[in-house]
């Protein structure tokens, strides 16, 4: 495990969270990447970063994105849920399409595919 960023040190102890999220979204075939975590898997990495990956039309076509927030993650699972609104670490609410362009790089689509997904 890295531990000498205090950064990392949070992401690591809260990877259940990260995890449990991630479970809780159906709609998509998504898995968390830990895997920068990892010294054997990554020994390389100096900066490590969870990632997630996104399988579309049965494996052919696999979107990755690292850098990835619990912030983003709840986005992510309130726009498939077909909510309009983010609620935020301190539960104030936010208008969902203030997220898009972080939607987009989420799930690797056109902001315009987005768009025509959602009625905002």
């Amino acid at each position: 495990m890295y531990s000498d960023d205090y950064f990392n040190v949070d992401i690591v102890n809260h990877i259940a969270e990260f995890r449990s999220l991630v479970k809780g979204i159906t709609e998509l075939d998504i898995k968390l990447d830990e895997s920068q975590f990892c010294k054997k898997c990554s020994p390389k990495v100096s900066s490590p970063e969870l990632c997630l990956i996104i399988n579309y039309d049965n494996k052919t076509k696999v979107h990755k994105v690292c850098d990835v927030s619990e912030d983003d993650i709840k986005i992510l699972s309130e726009f498939l849920d077909g909510k309009n609104v983010h609620s935020t670490s301190n539960d104030a609410q936010k208008p969902l399409k203030d997220y898009l362009n972080r939607l987009q790089k989420l799930l690797g689509v056109p902001l315009a595919e987005i768009n025509n997904k959602k009625d905002y």
